[in-house]
């Protein structure tokens, strides 16, 4: 285990899909800063105009990333996620992934679900979302989410189905397998290690159907997934994601959960979108400082982007405010 012995400095920023200027001026804001380790949550492509442009940037700046769902798109196919994707998400995946060379496609399929830090006295993880963004839209997902944060509900409890035994029976239902073999399973950790072996007997017939790939994914390598040790949120001090598009802090008495907004995309017309958004955080051993940063970015340069684009999708317009 890592422990972190002296202050640290990271910059992280989620959801650029796509948008060059609001990530070059992030960056320029970051170095200005002195900071060198910079992380994303993910979805850096799709619904945007730049896919090429914005993953160049990445790999040559050595920005860490975490897999959206607009990634696991691209690298398993849009068939694992008909219960969420419109056909005008689909003509998007399809246009994102014509302009990514197979060498970027590549080394986006290295980059894991979820990056864990350790303190003496922290435990932090970054994710896309705090629920499965490869399978999960139908009972657990972002929109269900901001509806109850929304109505001044708590929206976390949902994430405690990650990665628990019930989890793990609906994820063998989908694949196919029999329950009754894991029946006697008492933990969740002992239920996903049968669910693998029975997998691997049956990867062959799990392959030839395409719906299936989120939940193998998930399967042979699960969210929250740490030195061979299935961990839930709870496992953590602060669980720090995006996939929301807003920003929202929330906590019970173990785990903070922290939403960050889309790097230059609001949720609703009330978010201002003027600034590129990210977040410095500060760790040592024994405290845990965030804050958050507003970066100006050539609007202007970006609109003439999304206007002249021979991309598909409109959601951009909606979410830039363009």
């Amino acid at each position: 285990m890592q422990v972190q012995n002296t202050p640290r400095k990271i910059a992280i920023f989620t959801d650029i899909h796509g948008l060059l200027e609001p990530l070059e001026a992030i960056l320029m804001d970051i170095k200005k800063r002195g900071i060198t380790e910079i992380y994303s949550l993910g979805d850096n492509v799709g619904i945007g105009p730049s896919p090429y442009e914005v993953m160049t940037f990445i790999l040559e700046n050595n920005i860490h990333s975490v897999l959206g769902n607009y990634e696991e798109i691209l690298l398993h196919g849009p068939a694992m996620f008909q219960s969420y994707l419109t056909q005008e998400k689909i003509n998007d995946s399809v246009f994102t992934k014509s302009r990514l060379t197979t060498e970027q496609i590549i080394e986006m399929s290295k980059w894991p679900h979820s990056i864990e830090f350790h303190t003496n006295h922290h435990h932090l993880a970054l994710c896309h979302f705090a629920n499965d963004v490869r399978w999960d839209f139908l009972y657990h997902n972002s929109y269900m989410y901001m509806n109850k944060i929304q109505k001044g509900q708590n929206g976390y409890p949902q994430f405690s189905y990650t990665n628990s035994k019930s989890q793990m029976l609906y994820l063998a239902y989908r694949l196919g397998i029999d329950l009754k073999k894991l029946a006697q399973s008492s933990t969740a950790k002992e239920c996903l290690k049968q669910i693998q072996n029975e997998v691997k007997k049956q990867k062959m017939r799990i392959e030839k159907d395409p719906s299936l790939r989120g939940y193998l994914s998930s399967v042979e390598d699960p969210l929250f997934f740490h030195q061979n040790e299935l961990k839930t949120v709870y496992d953590y001090d602060y669980i720090i994601q995006g996939h929301t598009h807003f920003e929202v802090l929330e906590e019970d008495q173990n785990t903070k959960f922290y939403a960050i907004r889309g790097a230059a995309l609001g949720f609703s017309e009330y978010d201002s979108v003027e600034h590129a958004k990210y977040l410095i955080l500060t760790f040592d051993n024994e405290h845990i400082y965030f804050e958050t940063v507003e970066a100006p970015y050539d609007r202007e340069k970006m609109t003439f982007q999304i206007n002249h684009a021979t991309f598909p999708n409109q959601l951009i317009r909606k979410y830039t405010r363009i």
